[in-house]
């Protein structure tokens, strides 16, 4: 059985007199420390109340929740609160550090400085995660162009940073929407 299951036996075996750890040993398939800690998550949920040491009985809400069928499953008791948290060494994380020290910065500067070689369309990636961040005004565009490689190329455009967040990069939400800075907990609208 699990724990779930044992705190279901013991809701439903329980009355409304108290009963000691012993008596309920000897009546369900449970060991003390089983029945002890099934009790400590009834008394969690406020099914049941401890009279005295080691001896339990149903609360008012545990007599409601046999009378309604209630079953106690094992997991989460609520909805999830806390923020996941951002993947390590990614290719945005290394660009967003290499954004933070360079503070003036190119496409091919965040390439090479990221780049491991295993990335497919890393160049693109980073176009993307710039422009959202031009968006959200974390960075902004320079007049001043970067020289290109082909001769007549009009050079790459140059960036700075604009608000240093912190050391995890701010990530994309809502389908792009909406950029995550994990440093503060806080949403910036693009």
């Amino acid at each position: 059985m699990s724990g779930g299951a044992h705190q279901t036996a013991l809701l439903y075996h329980l009355g409304r007199t108290c009963q000691t750890i012993d008596e309920l040993r000897t009546t369900l398939e449970m060991n003390s420390r089983q029945i002890s800690d099934a009790a400590s998550g009834l008394i969690q949920r406020g099914f049941v109340e401890r009279v005295e040491a080691g001896c339990f009985q149903l609360t008012a809400e545990g007599h409601t929740a046999v009378a309604n069928g209630e079953r106690i499953t094992s997991g989460p008791n609520g909805p999830h609160k806390s923020q996941r948290s951002p993947r390590q060494n990614t290719l945005r994380q290394r660009a967003w550090s290499a954004m933070r020290i360079r503070r003036r910065f190119s496409i091919p500067d965040l390439i090479t400085d990221t780049a491991l070689g295993d990335e497919r369309g890393a160049a693109n990636n980073l176009q993307r995660y710039v422009r959202s961040l031009r968006k959200a005004q974390v960075i902004r565009c320079l007049p001043v162009r970067v020289p290109g490689t082909a001769p007549s190329s009009p050079g790459f455009p140059q960036y700075t940073l604009v608000h240093d967040l912190g050391p995890v990069a701010p990530t994309l939400r809502r389908n792009g929407l909406v950029l995550f800075d994990h440093n503060s907990g806080q949403e910036i609208g693009l």
